[in-house]
């Protein structure tokens, strides 16, 4: 029985062993390298591990800098938009005062040309 046992054990390590080999074989060969070279790295202690730590880190900082400086431009964008606004709507008011203006004095001007030739016959009354 302790050699069926044993055999069992033999067996389940060929077979992780294969299952491994396999999932190898599926991954290109520059990631295997890769993969080997952490691994040897791995002997030479936290400093690979504290250099990945820092070059993560400074991408992790420019990634940051990099969204406040999309920020910053997407708050100067909205403000462009925001003062494109305020100046349209005041040009909007101004055309719209300079048409009432305008039709109030087009009106008046009518007046007096329609009072003036009422009165041509004559002087005006006083």
């Amino acid at each position: 029985m302790g050699e069926s046992s044993h055999k069992t054990h033999l067996e389940r390590h060929e077979e992780q062993i294969e299952t491994i080999l396999n999932h190898l074989d599926e991954l290109p060969l520059e990631r295997i390298e890769y993969m080997e070279d952490k691994i040897e790295g791995l002997g030479n202690g936290r400093v690979i591990i504290q250099r990945d730590f820092d070059q993560l880190e400074t991408e992790l900082q420019e990634a940051r800098t990099q969204i406040y400086g999309f920020q910053r431009k997407q708050i100067r964008h909205d403000d462009e938009i925001v003062l494109a606004h305020v100046r349209t709507s005041t040009l909007e008011i101004l055309i719209e005062d300079i048409q009432i203006r305008y039709r109030s004095d087009m009106k008046s001007l009518l007046d007096k040309i329609h009072e003036l030739k009422n009165h041509k016959g004559g002087p005006p009354d006083y």
